[in-house]
């Protein structure tokens, strides 16, 4: 995947703004094939990467389940 190559686009948040990249990736959840949305940049390396409402959630029933420290996807009827 050549980064640059995609879409270039300024995310915001609490630290301020970044530059990224955005993809459409191909991948694999519970035997289904989904082409999601990806952005990708230079400027942040987050300790952990995060998943958007905009065209992963939306697939899924969301239980956070605290207790057994667990986020559990099932998939949603109405995507």
């Amino acid at each position: 995947l050549s980064v640059e190559s995609g879409a270039r686009q300024m995310l915001g948040g609490a630290g301020g703004r970044i530059v990224a990249y955005r993809h459409e990736v191909p991948v694999r959840v519970a035997g289904r094939l989904l082409p999601l949305k990806v952005c990708f940049s230079y400027e942040y390396t987050p300790s952990v990467s995060l998943l958007g409402r905009d065209n992963f959630f939306r697939n899924f029933l969301v239980t956070f389940d605290e207790s057994g420290q667990k986020t559990i996807l099932e998939w949603s009827d109405a995507s």
